[in-house]
């Protein structure tokens, strides 16, 4: 029926809209994968099968919005490892990396996902690179998408579920890693490193706890100090600062610590939030600069996601408490 099955892997991340009656609306391809038109019309129509229930609020059916779905297509059968036509294009990044230009090796690897990504394996490998590319050029959170991209879990997902989860921070447990462990070993202590100059707190945990089930971690070790502090903070009173960027991808996303956040700072433009929550129907709003945002107290498991232009940055300020009535729901 799809005869790239035979000759290559594929990821397609599906994003779709639940109506309150049940239909699926607006379905559409996001960024993040790998994958032929075959492979993306495969998914957007696995989709169109869905029967969901949709959520409920005061026992009463309602839209959600923005919901992803990944789909990973993989031959059982193929040996984990890279194309020899990879490796020759893999080695042009690497030379371009070191004569400093860094313009081109970028250019170079976005062709490469594009154009000769064939596999989960080679996926993997040229994000390992990506990360390290961004970091030396100062992009910290391209850095650490592509490092999540490089040692992200895999699993099939070509089905018609009669229920969606929303997505949480994985855990070690459940975690498969495509790359040799030296190299998830040095990812995951990048993602730590980069998340912690972020003040992604909740993140940068989620790195050090994957990064300590891999290897020992001492207690004398400064990242164990920094992952106490980092703990402390987020069960603190304090406000929390997180140094934000949108990246490629067009959005940034924060899982929440606290009931309620605003954003400081804009450079650039932001256009939209989206807030997530477990059980929750996800609500998005347009940007409006200066308004506070909440969620409600029983609210579990949320995270915002904002878009807007690459480059845009900002701070992501979450408060101990409500900062008032003045504060615009995002979860009704």
């Amino acid at each position: 029926m799809w005869p790239e099955f035979r000759i290559r892997e594929g990821l397609v991340n599906i994003e779709f809209d639940l109506l309150a009656n049940g239909k699926i609306a607006n379905i559409r391809v996001a960024d993040g994968g790998f994958y032929t038109k075959s492979l993306a019309d495969a998914a957007i129509a696995a989709v169109r099968q869905y029967r969901i229930e949709p959520a409920r609020l005061d026992g009463k059916p309602v839209d959600t919005y923005g919901i992803t779905q990944p789909f990973n297509f993989f031959q059982p059968d193929v040996k984990q490892g890279v194309t020899a036509a990879f490796l020759r294009e893999l080695k042009k990044i690497e030379d371009l990396v070191s004569a400093n230009e860094l313009a081109g090796a970028e250019h170079h690897a976005q062709w490469m996902l594009s154009e000769k990504v064939t596999l989960r394996y080679e996926y993997a490998a040229l994000h390992a690179k990506l990360a390290e590319l961004y970091a030396r050029k100062g992009a910290l959170s391209d850095a650490a998408a592509s490092a999540y991209r490089a040692t992200r879990p895999y699993a099939t997902a070509v089905g018609s579920p009669s229920w969606i989860e929303l997505p949480l921070p994985v855990t070690t447990s459940n975690r498969t890693y495509l790359l040799p462990k030296e190299v998830v070993v040095n990812l995951l202590d990048l993602r730590f490193r980069l998340l912690a100059k972020l003040n992604m707190y909740r993140e940068a945990l989620d790195a050090f706890y994957e990064l300590a089930a891999l290897v020992e971690i001492r207690s004398s070790d400064p990242r164990k100090a920094q992952a106490d502090e980092f703990l402390a903070k987020l069960s603190g009173a304090e406000r929390l600062v997180a140094k934000m960027e949108i990246g490629q991808s067009r959005r940034s996303r924060q899982h929440l610590s606290r009931q309620s956040f605003t954003l400081d700072k804009v450079k650039g433009e932001v256009m939209t939030i989206k807030v997530d929550c477990l059980g929750q129907p996800s609500v998005k709003h347009d940007y409006v600069g200066g308004m506070d945002w909440m969620v409600p107290l029983d609210a579990e498991a949320c995270a915002a996601t904002v878009e807007g232009e690459p480059g845009a940055t900002f701070d992501f300020v979450e408060y101990p408490n409500f900062p008032g009535d003045s504060a615009q729901p995002v979860v009704h």
